[in-house]
């Protein structure tokens, strides 16, 4: 059996729950995501496009360890590739991504939204679960969502997104 933990890697996370703040991210880096969770995995194939137009393309499989932390593979896919993996069924969200510079970290502010439903959310990853349990969040906020599996990328999707039934 060949050991996972070979081609993984630790992410450490902690999200938060946050109001609306257009003011504060209107100047920051943005990027444009449509995430597919594949139906029945762990597995969410993403498009991420930045400012300058830019385009990559990822599968990534996540399996949640503890709250906070998880253990993350990724590949990067050309554009055929991941043009045959969106064939699978999924649930598939957008949401807009701004990135926020903080010491020596990045805040990532999203926001989902729908015409009656919008949330915005700041998620911040660290390299060690030290660092993690001792940040402290700079930006208001609601509350602290690390673990909540209301707030999982999955459940976000659910909330507000679509389902692909191509297979």
């Amino acid at each position: 059996m060949i050991s996972s933990e070979k081609y993984a890697r630790m992410e450490y996370e902690r999200r938060f729950l946050l109001s609306q703040m257009e003011d504060e991210v209107r100047t920051l880096q943005r990027r444009v995501i449509l995430d597919n969770y594949i139906v029945g995995t762990n597995l969410r194939l993403r498009q991420v496009e930045n400012d300058e137009g830019d385009t990559i393309y990822k599968l990534t499989k996540k399996s949640r360890i503890l709250p906070g932390s998880a253990q993350i593979t990724t590949i990067y896919l050309s554009l055929e590739e991941y043009q045959l993996l969106s064939k699978l069924r999924a649930v598939v969200v957008n949401k807009v991504r701004f990135l926020m510079p903080h010491d020596d970290l990045t805040i990532a502010v999203d926001i989902y939204g729908t015409e009656t439903d919008e949330l915005w959310m700041a998620e911040v990853e660290f390299e060690t679960n030290e660092r993690m349990n001792n940040f402290s969040m700079p930006l208001p906020y609601q509350i602290e969502i690390t673990g909540d599996d209301e707030f999982t990328g999955f459940a976000l999707a659910n909330r507000f997104g679509i389902e692909n039934r191509r297979f």
